[in-house]
């Protein structure tokens, strides 16, 4: 039997995009939102602390305030996927990841 790997074509394949959805992940504290790089799909996880201090002053939930600044988020997101990327197929946002992301 011969073993191959199957790999959909993609229409962004070279590109990133964002499906529109995101999931809070209560034992890591974290929010994750997916990211479609040359057909693979990532897991771009932010730490709900990360979240906090960069909108201290917003009472809403750290998974509604990533819907509310998602574009934000996946600056951010696309920047850490640029520079880095886990073997696991998912990469944590990290401080430097949002130094360049305008406030929205």
């Amino acid at each position: 039997m011969k073993l191959s790997h199957f790999k959909a074509p993609s229409v962004t394949e070279g590109n990133i995009s964002f499906p529109v959805m995101q999931c809070w992940n209560p034992v890591t504290r974290c929010v994750s939102i997916a990211a479609d790089v040359g057909g693979q799909r990532v897991l771009c996880r932010i730490a709900e602390s990360m979240i906090t201090e960069h909108f201290p002053d917003s009472e809403l939930s750290a998974t509604a305030i990533v819907a509310a600044h998602r574009k934000r988020f996946e600056g951010a997101a696309t920047r850490a996927l640029g520079s880095r990327r886990t073997a696991e197929g998912s990469i944590d946002l990290r401080h430097e990841d949002f130094a360049h992301s305008p406030a929205a």
